[in-house]
């Protein structure tokens, strides 16, 4: 078994397991294991993400509409809110049904949290 320990000077808490000479960084979120810190690192920061924010899945958006938005890089509900709605019209395949139909998932989604 290798030893575990904190990486001190990562800010967002990295374990690296060294084994003999080999050396892997883990993301403590999702537990995967990397050559890299810097690898490590980005897993990290993309798993934080759906920490802090849940993902669209939770919206039981259409996949039209979902699809559209997972295309442009809008994965969690914290994403979607940062985006107004001229700024979602832009998306290639997301017109005025999408944004009501996003508008009224979001209303729903709010009265049940």
């Amino acid at each position: 078994m290798g030893l575990v320990e904190e990486d001190n000077e990562w800010e967002e808490s990295c374990s690296m397991v060294i084994e003999g000479k080999a050396t892997r960084f883990i993301c403590d979120l999702c537990q995967k294991e990397y050559s890299t810190r810097e690898a490590a690192e980005k897993c990290q920061e993309w798993c934080q993400r759906f920490v802090d924010s849940p993902n669209l899945t939770n919206l039981k958006l259409s996949p039209r509409v979902f699809n559209a938005l997972y295309r442009a890089k809008i994965y969690t509900v914290s994403d979607l809110k940062k985006h107004s709605e001229e700024e979602l019209l832009v998306i290639e395949g997301f017109g005025r049904k999408s944004v009501l139909e996003v508008r009224e998932k979001l209303k729903q989604y709010e009265e049940v949290l």
